[in-house]
């Protein structure tokens, strides 16, 4: 009998490809007879696919059952963590959670995004026809606010989020960012904004330079922005914004390979604050994690923002993430902002078909809900792998 070994094979794809890798591995096993061995911490991932569950915990497998009784009846501490920790659309709505009194305080707070009608277009090569990454978009971000962005990959929000970064040209339409027409801008004009907008990269390792210290990467924008501070000033700021996130004074000596995936996205994030930033923009900040790590990652965030108060762009795929974080959100599909409002409204009453596939889309951490879900989403669109 053939045997199939998958080292997280869904990591950081968006839920209807997911779906669609899914369904393929079930057609699989079940047309060859193929055994599979799956690895991955995506439990919604887990309770879809799996007849069996091995738990590892600091390399040692601590608890072993079938799907269904493992996720029913948890027995060892760290499997119970690891299914609290797995965010649920619905459960903890950020927006929900918000008094009246301050829902209608981010109503009324300061735009500092407003995109009209935002076209950004790639020059097509060797006589191509021009790539229309984003097509008329339309949204705002207040002083404050967490701003949700999802759809799947290429529907363009990475290049929103670049573009409202200034890292990314404008083609159409007007995008204004801190008061700052972004369409035809000048980098001279530009740069004294830079300073107040922060960004979060989806993987950290790649974003820091390998030769320098944790100090030093957090320090870095403090040398361009802030050229009067001395070292032992900015060597005290970065070890009060890394307790901020949680991690010891100390870790600034060391270099970004001795670090964990997850504290390496907690010192990304002080990179992000360290010059007060009023707009955040954090792009799939949490993908690639595994879902304990994830749920102190986004704790972290949620406390950071309600105390210091920016406004954020958040950009993800994982719909139960979004919902946890943003105020508001917004579908994109192919480069189209297709559906928009409060999160409690979007995901618990959609009104696009993209955003209803959207979320059948997602899996949860229990295999029998799973089962019901995964057949609805065949009887309304067919297989995982039919078109979009």
């Amino acid at each position: 009998m053939p045997t199939g070994l998958l080292e997280g094979p869904t990591t950081a794809l968006d839920v209807t490809v997911q779906a669609e890798i899914l369904d393929l591995l079930r057609d699989v096993r079940d047309s060859f007879g193929t055994s599979i061995i799956l690895i991955t911490h995506n439990m919604g991932v887990v309770a879809d696919l799996a007849d069996s569950v091995a738990v590892m915990h600091h390399g040692r497998v601590v608890e072993r059952a079938t799907a269904t009784e493992l996720f029913a009846n948890p027995r060892e501490e760290y499997t119970q963590k690891l299914l609290a920790a797995v965010p649920h659309l619905g459960r903890d709505s950020a927006w929900s959670a918000l008094e009246p009194a301050a829902q209608q305080a981010l109503e009324e707070a300061e735009p500092l995004v407003i995109a009209r009608d935002l076209v950004v277009e790639y020059p097509g090569r060797l006589g191509r026809a021009p790539f229309r990454a984003v097509k008329g978009v339309d949204l705002t971000i207040r002083r404050g606010e967490v701003y949700g962005l999802v759809g799947e990959s290429g529907s363009g929000k990475t290049t929103i989020g670049r573009a409202i970064a200034g890292l990314e040209r404008t083609t159409g339409g007007s995008l204004t960012v801190l008061g700052h027409e972004m369409r035809g801008m000048r980098e001279r004009s530009f740069t004294p904004l830079r300073r107040r907008i922060g960004f979060v990269f989806q993987d950290p390792a790649t974003s820091f330079n390998p030769h320098l210290t944790i100090e030093q990467c957090i320090a870095e924008p403090l040398v361009v922005h802030e050229q009067q501070l001395d070292a032992a000033e900015r060597g005290r700021r970065v070890r009060e914004l890394l307790e901020a996130v949680e991690l010891p004074g100390d870790y600034a000596r060391r270099y970004p390979h001795e670090l964990s995936g997850g504290q390496r996205q907690r010192v990304s994030l002080a990179r992000a604050l360290v010059l007060g930033p009023e707009l955040l923009v954090a792009d799939e900040p949490t993908s690639a994690l595994d879902v304990s790590v994830q749920a102190t990652v986004l704790a972290l965030f949620r406390e950071l923002q309600q105390r210091l108060g920016f406004a954020a762009l958040f950009i993800s795929h994982d719909l139960a993430v979004v919902d946890s974080l943003a105020h508001r959100i917004g579908v994109l599909y192919r480069g189209e902002l297709v559906e928009e409002g409060h999160g409690s409204d979007v995901l618990q009453r959609p009104q696009h078909p993209y955003t209803r596939r959207l979320i059948a889309s997602l899996p949860v951490p229990d295999p029998a809900e799973q089962a019901r879900r995964r057949e609805a989403y065949a009887q309304e669109w067919g297989s995982g792998r039919a078109e979009s």
